[in-house]
């Protein structure tokens, strides 16, 4: 059985916050609190 990894501390918010910068409806707003959320 291959063993999952744990993803990094803050890893899936993070992605988040990269998809949501580079979409072309850019929400500042939206960006500003994934950002918060790291």
């Amino acid at each position: 059985m291959e063993k999952k990894l744990p993803l990094p501390i803050c890893g899936q918010e993070a992605v988040n916050l990269l998809n949501c910068v580079s979409e072309s409806k850019f929400d500042q707003e939206k960006c500003l609190i994934l950002l918060q959320s790291l």
